[in-house]
Formats: C-alpha cells, sequence, structure tokens
C-alpha cells in the first residue's frame, strides 16, 4: 500500500483550488464595482431630486420668472417669491445659475450652493411655457427646466438627464 499523495493528485488539486480562488476574487471585485456605481447613482439622484424639488417649488411661488441672464448663459432669475419671515407683503428675488458646474442661487447678495461638491451639472436649459386654456384669452406662464447631473468617474460614472416642468401659481386665470 502507497502512503501520500502523488505529484499528479498535488498538481490537480492546486488546480482546483486556483480556479475556487480566482472565482471568488471576481466575485468580490464585481461586487465592489456595482456598489460604487450604485452609490453614485444614488448621489446623483438624490442632488438631482434636491435641487429640481427646489427651483420648482420656488417657481411656483413666484409671480413671474425671467430665463436668461446678461451674467450667465443659463439663468432663471425668479421674481416676486413671498418673504415668509415678513409679515408684510415684501417679496424678494432670486436667481439660480450654473457655475463651475454647481448651481448658484443668489438671494440679494447671498449665495447658496445648491448641489453637493462632488456632482457636476451640466447642459442647464430653462424654456418659458404658456399655457392657454379653452377660452384663449386667458394664459399661464410656466417654465421647463433640463439639467444633466453626473458624478465619480472611469467605470464607476453615473450620469443623468432631469427634466421638471412648473406652472407659477399666481399665473392662473
Amino acid at each position: 500500500m502507497k502512503r501520500g499523495t502523488s505529484i499528479v493528485e498535488v498538481i490537480i488539486y492546486m488546480g482546483v483550488l486556483i480556479i475556487m480562488v480566482v472565482a471568488i476574487v471576481v466575485g468580490i471585485i464585481q461586487m465592489a464595482q456595482v456598489f460604487g456605481r450604485t452609490r453614485n447613482e444614488r448621489k446623483v439622484a438624490t442632488a438631482a431630486e434636491n435641487v429640481l424639488d427646489r427651483m420648482l417649488r420656488e417657481v411656483r411661488l413666484a409671480r413671474n420668472v425671467v430665463t436668461g441672464c446678461s451674467s450667465a448663459p443659463a439663468c432663471l432669475d425668479i421674481i416676486g417669491l413671498p418673504a415668509f419671515d415678513s409679515p408684510l407683503s415684501v417679496f424678494i428675488e432670486r436667481k439660480v445659475t450654473l457655475s463651475g458646474g454647481k448651481f448658484v442661487l443668489d438671494s440679494g447678495g447671498t449665495t447658496e450652493d445648491l448641489t453637493p461638491p462632488d456632482v457636476v451639472i451640466t447642459n442647464f436649459t430653462v424654456t418659458p411655457l404658456s399655457v392657454s386654456y379653452l377660452s384663449k384669452t386667458s394664459v399661464s406662464q410656466g417654465i421647463k427646466i433640463n439639467f444633466t447631473v453626473s458624478t465619480g468617474g472611469g467605470k464607476y460614472l453615473a450620469t443623468h438627464d432631469y427634466t421638471g416642468t412648473a406652472i407659477l401659481r399666481h399665473s392662473y386665470p
């Protein structure tokens, strides 16, 4: 009777072990890539949702909007927002511009970044809308906002286009 293992058996066992280890490592790498892409997709969706909700909410409350400004090609000037912290009927103006890949909200001298630092905004367009009703004499004013949000890079790049539409509340017939 022969005891121990032969060199052929050792080579076969090592081959099977190497195949199993490679399969496990490839699985772990793929899971890490999926996790990275999913994390960036979530960042993009959250940033876009927050920015779009904020802009559309303020447009709905405004008395007037102006698209395009002299300071920036893509700009949204929101005019006649009620100042909720004032007991009087005071209205304020806010301007949203795209600067350095970030949305910046200017509220009469104070600026606020609307996007997180690791998110980049591109292709910002604002289109004015006029909605006429059956009588054709009354027209509501609104806007359509489009922009692209991206974050990450390489295998982890996440980029999506977002669109939102709002009708100014004070323009209803």
